[in-house]
């Protein structure tokens, strides 16, 4: 599976203020799983055509 698309909730907490840096950090999470998920599905196909 991969991540073709994210959807990040910017609307301030209830419970503290929205930081550019929170919002950094969901960012580029969704961009770390997409790559992890390519990643890990070409070790799959490596895998697969090994045996």
């Amino acid at each position: 599976q991969t991540i073709n698309n994210a959807i990040i909730d910017i609307a301030t907490p209830p419970t503290a203020g929205l930081t550019p840096f929170n919002v950094y950090v969901a960012l580029s999470r969704a961009q770390h799983l997409r790559i992890e998920d390519e990643r890990l599905a070409m070790m799959d196909r490596e895998t697969e055509q090994w045996w």
